[in-house]
């Protein structure tokens, strides 16, 4: 998959330009409710920033060690976005 490019255009100028990344989890082949939903998502998000993919579908076979990766993901947020990677 292509990473996906978002810049902001103001003026006919671009002001700002980066790559993003998501993350995907489906009802209910990966979680019934929408907080482990969220979760598995979020592991899916960190594994397309790590492979620069743009987009990613959540795989158990990845998420194995999950609640250390959604401890890390945790800790990542508390620290503030000016630390992500």
């Amino acid at each position: 998959m292509a990473v996906l490019t978002v810049s902001v255009v103001a003026a006919d100028h671009e002001v700002w330009s980066g790559e993003a990344s998501m993350g995907v989890a489906l009802a209910p082949m990966h979680a019934k409710d929408a907080t482990r939903l969220l979760q598995r998502a979020d592991v899916a998000m960190e594994a397309a920033k790590s492979t620069r993919s743009g987009v990613e579908i959540y795989d158990p076979v990845r998420g194995t060690n999950e609640s250390g990766q959604l401890r890390l993901l945790a800790d990542r947020r508390r620290a503030g976005p000016h630390r992500r990677g």
